[in-house]
C-alpha cells in the first residue's frame, strides 16, 4: 500500500479514506489487517489501519477518541449509506469480475445473518445501534515534523 502513497502522511490518510468504508459496530472486530483485506471497518478499526500504515512509514502515532453528539452520529450513519437495513456495502468490489457473485449474494447473506442473530430487530432499533456505533469515534494523531 505504501508503494502507492509513499511516506506522505496526508496521502496515506487519503488512501484509507478513499479505499475503505465505515460500517457500524462497536469495538475492534477486523483490526488493521481485516480492514485492509475487506476495505471496511468502524472508526476504531480504520484508525488502527491508518496508525499501522503511518507507523510503518516512520511516524509516531497515537489513537484519540471521543463520543460524538447524537446529531453528528446520525449524520455519520446517514452519509455512510449503511441506512437502517444494515445491508452490506459491496459497491467497492463491483468492478472485480471474480467477485461478482459475492456482490449479488452479500445483501441476502447479511439479512439472513441478522435474522439468525435477532429476528425481532426492527429498523428503529437498527438505526439506534448504528448511531451508537457511530458515536464511538476514533482517529489517529501523528507527529509530523515535530508537530
Amino acid at each position: 500500500m505504501l508503494e502507492e502513497t509513499g511516506p506522505d502522511p496526508a496521502a496515506i490518510r487519503d488512501w484509507v479514506a478513499e479505499h475503505t468504508t465505515w460500517v457500524p459496530y462497536m469495538g475492534v472486530l477486523r483490526g488493521a489487517n481485516g480492514v485492509l483485506m475487506d476495505r471496511s471497518g468502524n472508526s476504531l478499526d480504520r484508525a488502527l489501519l491508518l496508525a499501522a500504515l503511518l507507523d510503518e512509514a516512520g511516524y509516531a502515532v497515537r489513537l484519540a477518541r471521543t463520543t460524538l453528539p447524537a446529531d453528528a452520529a446520525a449524520s455519520v450513519v446517514e452519509s455512510s449509506g449503511q441506512g437502517v437495513d444494515l445491508d452490506v456495502d459491496t459497491s467497492s468490489i463491483a468492478s472485480v469480475p471474480e467477485w461478482a457473485g459475492y456482490r449479488d449474494g452479500a445483501g441476502r447473506s447479511s439479512d439472513a445473518l441478522l435474522e439468525l442473530v435477532d429476528p425481532t430487530l426492527d429498523a428503529e432499533t437498527a438505526l439506534a445501534a448504528a448511531s451508537e456505533a457511530a458515536a464511538d469515534h476514533w482517529w489517529v494523531q501523528a507527529e509530523v515534523d515535530g508537530a
